[in-house]
């Protein structure tokens, strides 16, 4: 609709994530070369789970900018996507920093 000012990109408020065959295997860079998962827990490999979901975000505002030119993707660097992604991200998205760790009781950072 005509009346969106920006499209939020969002994924589950925790630490799970997917463990298949699939989402597990290499990721295959854009600039060349791979990033190999170092462990399926996204605690103790945030980079792998990072760029996944980042270019999954850039595909998703690679769409919304053809369908909506010069509309924003909102997400949110929390969890495991705080984590600086491989690759470069899409310039329609806009990413807000969460400033406390989830899913223990550490204060803000």
């Amino acid at each position: 609709p005509e009346e969106y000012e920006l499209f939020c990109y969002d994924y589950s408020d925790s630490w799970l994530c997917c463990e298949c065959e699939n989402c597990m295997k290499p990721i295959r860079l854009p600039q060349g070369g791979e990033l190999k998962a170092t462990s399926v827990r996204p605690q103790d490999d945030p980079f792998f789970r990072s760029t996944r979901t980042y270019m999954a975000a850039n595909e998703v505002a690679d769409e919304v900018r053809r369908l909506k030119p010069g509309l924003d993707v909102l997400m949110l660097a929390y969890i495991y996507t705080a984590a600086p992604p491989a690759v470069k991200l899409h310039p329609a998205i806009r990413v807000l920093y969460a400033t406390y760790a989830s899913g223990t009781m550490r204060p803000p950072t």
